[in-house]
């Protein structure tokens, strides 16, 4: 009975060893010895640590078993000349499809780009011929340019300095061509001629001829006995520089007033060249309140301004100035008109 124990407990040690690891019996036995329950326990020991490893190798074993029979099989089957693969399964099988694409070979290929093929051939024959010819050029030509390099170095001083001019001038001109500047021009009586009403012919005044002592001239008066108005067509001398746009922005009138029953009047006026009539007014300015009133007197030589007014001159206009000197019992001998100042700008576009 004690051999049978012992050998069926090798037995299934072996059995255990071949799946899991033993656990470790540390007890040795000869033929004869009795087993006693220590030694029966530390036997148990063993094979209750064996039962727990094949526990456990059996779930690692059952998990790869899931893996395996999950995987892809290698595949091994095709499709027919015509058609391509569509699907392939999980047991290597597929599932084929008939081809609808249109293939080309190389022929057909080349058949389709014969022409292009054969224009570029030409293309590359004249371009082969044209650099053969422009290398030959190059070699014909390399002493000249070896010259005009140096000659290039030589002047190199020349061309910055001529550089440094064109940019100066460059902005100069940029200048010219953009600007914008204002000034004041005079009309004065000794431009003046007769105008449009009846009297006296016009007497000019200056501080030499009439009497050397008269420090009111240059200027104009009626000398008539008669009432009524005097006028006179005094030239402004305006000059419109080509392509800018001349603009007349203001003015004013001198004048000398002592005369109870007289009064000077001055109105700015244009006109086409050549054109027949008296001009367009622009403006007037009376050294009264306005056109009716003869009663203001003043002492000395005054100014006046127009009222305020802009102007724009064209190239072919003139402009005058029309004074009047009005009298409602003649002989106004202080009542004088010296002339006009004006004021204006010019602009390029």
């Amino acid at each position: 009975m004690k051999y049978r124990v012992i050998i069926a407990a090798s037995v299934a040690l072996t059995l255990i060893s071949q799946t899991a690891t033993a656990g470790s019996i540390a007890d040795t036995y000869t033929t004869g010895d009795t087993l006693t329950a220590t030694t029966l326990d530390n036997i148990k020991a063993a094979v209750n640590d064996n039962d727990t490893n094949i526990t456990a190798n059996t779930t690692a074993i059952t998990a790869a078993a899931t893996v395996v029979a999950g995987k892809q099989n290698r595949v091994t089957a095709t499709c027919a000349v015509g058609s391509s693969i569509r699907v392939i399964k999980a047991d290597g099988t597929v599932t084929c499809e008939t081809d609808n694409d249109t293939v080309y070979t190389d022929a057909d290929a080349v058949a389709a780009n014969a022409g292009a093929i054969g224009a570029n051939t030409a293309a590359i024959t004249a371009n082969t011929t044209g650099v053969a010819t422009n290398a030959a050029d190059i070699a014909a030509n390399a002493g000249d340019i070896s010259i005009n390099a140096a000659d290039i170095a030589a002047n190199a001083g020349d061309i910055s300095i001529n550089a440094a001019d064109i940019t100066s001038n460059a902005l100069s001109i940029t200048n010219l061509e953009t600007f914008s500047k204002s000034g004041t021009l005079h009309a004065l009586t000794t431009s003046c001629h007769r105008g449009l009403s009846g009297g006296a012919d016009p007497h000019l005044e200056t501080g030499v001829m009439n009497p050397p002592g008269n420090t009111h001239g240059p200027g104009i008066t009626a000398m008539g006995a008669s009432s009524g108005t005097y006028n006179w067509y005094c030239a402004v001398p305006i000059q419109v520089p080509p392509g800018t746009t001349f603009t007349l922005t203001g003015g004013k009138i001198s004048f000398y007033d002592a005369y109870p029953d007289c009064l000077t009047a001055a109105t700015i006026k244009y006109k086409t060249f050549g054109t027949a009539d008296s001009g367009t007014t622009v403006i007037s300015v009376y050294s009264g309140t306005d056109s009716a009133d003869y009663a203001t007197t003043l002492s000395g030589i005054q100014v006046k301004d127009f009222p305020a007014f802009t102007q724009v001159v064209a190239p072919s206009t003139i402009v005058h100035i029309s004074a009047d000197i009005k009298t409602t019992s003649g002989t106004p001998n202080n009542c004088r008109y010296n002339g006009a100042e004006l004021t204006y700008t010019i602009t390029s576009p």
